[in-house]
């Protein structure tokens, strides 16, 4: 009897020991295991400057999966596309700097800043370039044009006639249609499409205007459904979606627009901070989700973390405010 009681007592005692190390300061809570690994504590918001289904929110939807997975927060989308997403950007400006608030766009942003006094662009911090892309120059399917050099002569024999949307005066796709149109030595007449770039692919195949120069991820699902036809692309290769498709350059245009997608966040967030959000996104660009994700859709990657995008985008505003002022 003595020996059975020694042997509960011992076994009492290692139960308490094994009780006590589990509760000790040697283990954490959920709670507090993400609080360590994570430096947000609450969910983030990604503000989009685009209605659904354009290339920005297709990018950032992409994306924010294997985000939400490294740092253990919900990232809510928010379309934002009034104004031309010139609320989306301020927004931003006016946001707190702690990493809770991300933002997407190209170098749209900057040609808003260009043209708008209450977006001050040192209040932004790049964070991850993830997309460099280019535009379609497209027609609808039944149009005469098939090939850059019909609508060439098309426009030279008809100077000012040929209609080509664009999403307002000196935003993005306005400066790829101009690019074209310098290049090619040619007068279009430019009709504005705000609210982007699915908008301005509608008017092609509706016969509102003639011609666009936007995203090939944008034009695609009317080219499948056999509404609009593809002339080119402004780009060094062949691009993905369009493999059959020649590049301006193959034609005898030299006309190229690169177009870099990226996040951005508030200036003076912490850099352990940014570095965290940067890793996170990171990780997602090279999961093989994001990967297929880009290839499905037609986006060719680019990576750049915080630092060397930074330099890039001070780059990219100085060579937009020079083209700019010699407009």
């Amino acid at each position: 009897m003595k020996k059975l009681v020694f042997i509960f007592a011992s076994i009492l005692l290692v139960v308490s020991f094994v009780l006590v190390g589990c509760s000790g300061g040697g283990s954490t809570s959920g709670e507090e295991q993400k609080g360590e690994s994570s430096l947000l504590q609450e969910d983030v918001t990604f503000i989009i400057p685009n209605a659904p289904g354009g290339s920005n929110d297709l990018s950032v939807r992409g994306i924010i999966r294997g985000m939400e997975q490294e740092l253990g927060v919900e990232v809510i989308p928010k379309n934002q596309p009034a104004s031309k997403g010139i609320v989306a950007a301020v927004e931003l400006t006016q946001s707190e700097n702690n990493g809770q608030t991300l933002y997407f766009n190209s170098q749209s942003l900057i040609l808003l800043a260009l043209q708008e006094d209450n977006l001050d662009l040192s209040k932004i911090q790049p964070l991850a370039q993830v997309v460099e892309d280019t535009s379609a120059i497209t027609v609808a399917v039944d149009s005469p044009y098939n090939s850059l050099q019909d609508l060439v002569d098309a426009a030279k024999e008809n100077p000012g006639k040929i209609k080509i949307a664009t999403n307002g005066v000196g935003a993005l796709w306005d400066f790829s249609a101009k690019t074209f149109a310098n290049t090619a030595n040619i007068n279009l007449q430019y009709i504005p499409y705000t609210s982007g770039g699915n908008a301005m692919s509608t008017a092609v195949a509706s016969g509102e205007v003639d011609v666009s120069a936007n995203s090939p991820s944008e034009v695609k699902p009317l080219v499948d459904a056999g509404k609009l036809k593809v002339l080119a692309v402004q780009s060094n290769e062949r691009h993905g979606l369009f493999p059959n498709v020649p590049t301006a350059k193959e034609q005898g245009f030299d006309s190229e627009f690169p177009v870099w997608r990226g996040v951005f966040t508030v200036k003076g967030t912490d850099e352990a901070i940014l570095q965290q959000l940067e890793d996170s996104i990171r990780k997602s660009y090279e999961s093989e989700d994001f990967k297929g994700f880009l290839e499905n859709n037609g986006m060719p990657g680019k990576f750049r973390g915080h630092k060397e995008f930074t330099e890039f985008f001070e780059e990219q505003v100085e060579m937009y405010e020079e083209i700019v002022k010699n407009q």
